[in-house]
């Protein structure tokens, strides 16, 4: 249901906010869709991967974490916490930026393409921490 879920919301709010659905803000939001799944499921696979060092699940608390932080407005913290949710831990990607470049006039599609680069990167690093620490582990004997 979560795709149908998120359609709906997004009708809704779009409705609510005024957007103008043209080929332009509908191509925004289909690469804000993919920054979006690429940076959240970067951010897993590195949270998920520290598991072979640590030999604990605790990344992936911090990572459910930052999913609750991403739907708030970057507005809304102080600018250094801002800055760290955007260039640090990423979750602004995930939500603030695609809607901003829809329902700020202007703004373009330049955010939602940073957030794709962006959650490609993380997907790699993710990627590269899984491959190492596949690679160096040792698993129990039942």
């Amino acid at each position: 249901f979560g795709p149908l879920t998120g359609g709906v919301l997004i009708a809704v709010a779009s409705r609510a906010a005024g957007v103008p659905w043209t080929a332009w803000n509908f191509l925004i939001l289909l690469v804000g869709v993919a920054g979006t799944f690429l940076v959240t499921g970067g951010l897993q696979l590195i949270a998920g991967s520290t598991s072979f060092w640590t030999w604990s699940m605790a990344g992936m608390r911090i990572e459910g974490s930052t999913r609750t932080i991403a739907p708030f407005p970057l507005s809304a913290f102080s600018p250094p916490l801002e800055f760290v949710l955007k260039y640090v831990v990423p979750v602004g990607f995930v939500a603030f930026v695609p809607v901003d470049a829809l329902v700020t006039e202007g703004v373009g599609i330049s955010g939602p393409l940073v957030g794709v680069l962006i959650g490609i990167i993380l997907c790699a690093v993710g990627a590269a921490m899984f491959s190492v620490g596949a690679r160096r582990h040792v698993a129990t004997a039942s």
